[in-house]
């Protein structure tokens, strides 16, 4: 039950993980011999996950995020010894063992390869194993293995096949399916495959190549029965089919677009914000932009505007459709097809996506309820049928979304022994370009340092390709090259375009990078080559210079509608808002004016700019209705502007404002309500320059450990202040946080006298906000929320499913002495309460309560066990106290509960040296299923061990 339970935990926290199906395909493969020209390039060019190459030899220029699988391609070679150390995971069989030219095999030479070579190489280096691949995946030979290989007992982890037939997708499918039926039920793999026709070469058009490659990527995507495809790259000279190349020259085919741009994530429609063509499928071609009207244009003509995008409305299932260049909306005027600007509204530029059978769409009008329909007559046009001239396939174009741009003189890090100079230029876009120093040419073992040359930083927040693009001067002959690579793959060499001045141009897609910081790496080559600018965009999601910590903070908004001045808001729990909990203006139907400029903000959030910098600012809301759908906000006191008109009715990140050319220092964001109703979940600030953070001193004081000297000079110096408010309180000099600093808060400080202050202070009062010396950010998972029961004011609720986590904050490590202090209310057993370190012996630290209730510190291989009973329905104030000594043992840890020493009643000794692991984690640990279900209030962790005094104070005072 346990095991179960766990595992629906996962499954959920993954549900909820964002972005799940972005990215490249994950089936998704190439064949590449590894004396294939461009080897890391073609891998990039083409998106895919997987790679072989019929041999057993990984070729050091794969990327490293692409997956190898080796494969013994007859029965004397490869042999096996390079499987030692590659990593792989899985192993082809013979390669058209019944082909005169390829393996020529006996079924029973096959048979007997696997029984001597690859099932004993396989077991030992844990690699699951592949049937060979005939020529034809139903022809006898293949048949005849199967039942041989069943007759002697031999069973494979997947089927192996090769299609090579017309563009066909019933016929793909088909030999899919036979596969899948007749060898085994084991998944396929087909290992290649491509448009070809041995009778009679070049009978199939590009276009009806295209329309199969884009039915077959999607059935085979929703296929349960094939594990991996991979294409057999044409390289347009096969007289098998010139129509079914994938790269011809160096670049993308027609065919080699839709396989490289097809990812996961249009297995489950278009996806808002993305760029597309639409493929028709009865005539092949694409809708295209002429004039201000949409008609055909050639299809694959690349100099035609096809891009489109659909943005979403207001409603979930309608869509405005957006063209590229024009950036002007699809409509439906009466049946003629029109191109508007974006201010026009209403149901005649509101759009529709209908799924049709095998990945086919119909572009249905709101307003008419017609369909886009093309025919060779009539062209572009609305139709209430629903036959193939109305069936739509739309394709990622591959064309970023947003771009950045960084001067190449202004990296965000290079190396100090570059070979590049700083060159003054006034036709560079800068004012200056980079220039290769050397007097000859580099190789690529000449880049010696990890992080050679030039970086460029940059933070993407979606799975997504990334197009790099380069302006630069490429002289002809020896000064048209340079080196590139992104995070740690390997370095590609950029050659063969030239250029007559400074022009920008792409160079590759990065396929797939995951969601985070990248950084992409430029090195010399030949010297005259003049480097510009570097410019990234993203097809899908957004991209930002530098890395996420540089150029964006994150506020819970939470965190600031705490006391009675901010009680105009009140803190609500959703599971969907960021941290499971969300503020909103109480009321029915209220409505604030405009604030004077003089109108104190109700919360402010802090940050500082390291450079000069625009700042944007995204709000996560939910706006149900026209009557609450606002909110105000300002900069530095400056006027106060209204986020309006905005009805998303579900959590949504909104765009607000950029507030332009903010000068380098502290600035502070202010909010004010307008509507009730307007409910804020998160803030987020972007920096387009330098770097930006927040300024959270939380409570202020005790920095070092303890109340002291330099406590009382920052409390001297706030004396008397007024308008303390959240997250500063005056530097923490405001206890009772009543907006002012007088004589109440003197006496607490004089309390707080030389007695230690936590590294982690977490009252649940304002949501998951940590007032102590590390003022760690904190996130949860599952099901997790205040609570009105509590010693002071508000608890967190377990529901024995989630978690809390406080990033990046590693806990006390090991022997350091520490404390750890809290309020709990229990309602079960067998939970775990708080953790951090790792599994190893003695390098784990976890809080909990045993199976008999009894408060239990466990320390990886060891544990020590209270005597008292926690689990009888009430609050118990319990500490856990590790003493300062040069080698502690479990059995040196001391539990108090409400105050008092509780005895011990078993140990398993072991030595405590906790690790640096998990993030310290609250309502269980990570790797374990023992989530903990109840209340908890007011926790303290010390990196010292408190007084049986302080504990006792603890303890009484709340």
């Amino acid at each position: 039950m346990i095991k179960e339970f766990f595992l629906a935990f996962l499954l959920f926290f993954l549900a909820f993980s964002p972005n799940s199906l972005a990215g490249n395909n994950s089936k998704k493969g190439v064949g590449l011999t590894n004396s294939s020209g461009e080897y890391t390039k073609k891998h990039y060019m083409l998106g895919v996950d997987w790679t072989c190459n019929w041999d057993i030899a990984k070729n050091p220029e794969l990327p490293p995020s692409i997956d190898y699988t080796p494969q013994r391609w007859g029965r004397w070679w490869p042999g096996f010894a390079n499987l030692d150390g590659m990593g792989a995971t899985h192993i082809l069989g013979h390669n058209e063992p019944d082909g005169e030219n390829q393996a020529d095999m006996t079924v029973q030479q096959s048979i007997n390869d696997y029984i001597n070579n690859i099932f004993p190489n396989a077991q030992q280096y844990d690699l699951l194993v592949g049937t060979p691949a005939a020529t034809n995946y139903n022809n006898s030979w293949m048949q005849d293995f199967y039942s041989q290989a069943a007759a002697q007992g031999l069973t494979f982890d997947f089927t192996c096949i090769h299609w090579y037939k017309g563009p066909n997708a019933d016929s793909l499918m088909n030999a899919i399916n036979y596969s899948y039926s007749n060898y085994g039920h084991k998944k396929v793999w087909i290992t290649e495959f491509n448009v070809a026709d041995w009778s009679y070469p070049n009978n199939y058009s590009q276009e009806e190549s295209c329309t199969f490659m884009c039915e077959a990527l999607w059935r085979m995507g929703h296929s349960d029965k094939i594990e991996r495809y991979a294409i057999f790259p044409w390289n347009g000279s096969s007289s098998a089919s010139e129509a079914s190349p994938i790269m011809v020259d160096g670049k993308l085919s027609p065919l080699g677009k839709i396989y490289a741009n097809f990812t996961d994530a249009d297995l489950e429609g278009p996806c808002p914000e993305v760029w597309y063509n639409f493929h028709n499928k009865a005539f092949h071609n694409r809708i295209s932009v002429e004039s201000n009207q949409v008609n055909t244009a050639g299809i694959y003509d690349d100099s035609a505007s096809v891009d489109w995008k659909f943005v979403k409305t207001d409603v979930d299932d309608q869509f405005y459709i957006v063209s590229r260049e024009e950036n002007l909306k699809l409509q439906d005027r009466d049946g003629d097809i029109k191109l508007v600007p974006l201010n026009y509204y209403g149901d005649k530029v509101r759009w529709k996506i209908v799924d049709m059978d095998r990945g086919w769409k119909l572009l249905k009008n709101v307003n008419s309820g017609s369909n886009l329909r093309y025919t060779p007559d009539q062209g572009m046009h609305m139709s209430s049928y629903t036959g193939s001239y109305l069936h739509w396939f739309p394709l990622r174009s591959g064309e970023p979304i947003e771009e950045v741009s960084f001067e190449a003189e202004n990296p965000s890090s290079k190396d100090s022994n570059t070979n590049f100079d700083f060159v003054s230029d006034s036709n560079a876009s800068g004012g200056a370009y980079m220039a290769y120093n050397g007097s000859s040419k580099l190789a690529k073992e000449d880049l010696t340092s990890p992080d050679a040359e030039l970086c460029f930083a940059f933070n993407i927040d979606t799975k997504a390709d990334v197009v790099f693009k380069v302006d630069a001067d490429m002289p002809a002959g020896e000064s048209d090259s340079f080196f590139y690579r992104i995070d740690s793959g390997p370095w590609v060499s950029q050659y063969g375009r030239t250029t007559s001045g400074f022009e920008a141009f792409d160079i590759i897609k990065f396929p797939g990078l995951e969601i985070g910081d990248h950084k992409l790496f430029i090195a010399p080559k030949e010297p005259g080559a003049k480097i510009d600018r570097i410019i990234l965009g993203t097809t899908q999601g957004r991209i930002w210079k530098g890395t996420k910590a540089q150029r964006t903070v994150v506020f819970e908004v939470e965190k600031g509608a705490v006391q009675s001045s901010f009680d105009v808001f009140e803190v609500y729990n959703d599971a969907q808002a960021s941290n499971g909990s969300y503020i909103m203006k109480q009321g029915t139907g209220s409505y604030s004016p405009v604030p004077s400029q003089q109108t104190s903000a109700k919360f402010v959030f802090s940050f500082n700019l390291s450079n000069a910098s625009d700042v944007s600012l995204e709000a996560r809301v939910n706006f149900p209705g026209d009557s609450d759908d606002s909110f105000y906000y300002n900069i530095d006191g400056g006027p106060w502007l209204d986020q309006n008109n905005n009805n998303y009715h579900e959590w949504m990140n909104l765009k607000v404002h950029t507030f332009a050319d903010l000068s380098a220092g502290t600035h502070e964001l202010g909010f004010y309500p307008r509507e009730d109703g307007a409910a804020i979940d998160r803030i987020m600030l972007t920096a387009s320059e330098g770097e930006i953070s927040s300024v959270m001193p939380g409570r202020g004081l005790g920095k070092n450990g303890f109340i002291g000297f330099s406590d009382y000079a920052t409390f001297s110096s706030n004396w008397f202040d007024s308008g303390c408010a959240v997250f500063d309180w005056c530097s923490g000099c405001d206890f009772d946080m009543n907006g002012d600093v007088q004589f109440s808060d003197l006496s607490v400080f004089a309390d707080l006298w030389l007695e230690p202050v936590p590294v982690h202070k977490l009252t649940f009062d304002a949501g998951f906000y940590d007032s102590g010396r590390n003022d760690a950010d904190i996130f949860s998972f599952g099901q997790v929320s205040q609570h009105s029961e509590a010693k002071v004011c508000r608890s967190l609720y377990f529901y024995g499913n989630g978690i809390v986590k406080l990033n990046n904050s590693k806990g006390i490590l090991g022997t350091t002495p520490r404390t750890c202090a809290m309020w709990i209310k229990p309602f079960g057993r067998d939970m775990q309460i708080l953790s951090w370190g790792s599994k190893a012996q003695g390098e784990k630290w976890v809080v909990r309560v045993n199976d008999s209730g009894n408060l239990t510190i466990g320390a990886g291989g060891g544990y020590k066990y209270g005597t008292y009973n926690l689990v009888d329905g009430k609050w118990h104030h319990i500490a856990i106290v590790l003493p300062k000594l040069e080698n502690p043992q479990v059995s040196d840890v001391v539990f108090y509960v409400d105050g008092q020493r509780d005895q011990e009643s078993r140990i398993s000794e072991v030595s405590i040296n906790t690790s640096d692991g998990i993030d310290v984690t609250i309502g269980g640990y990570p790797e374990s299923p023992f989530f903990y279900e109840g209340l908890i209030d007011e926790l303290r962790i010390y990196d010292t061990a408190l007084s049986e005094d302080l504990i006792q104070a603890l303890a009484e005072d709340n």
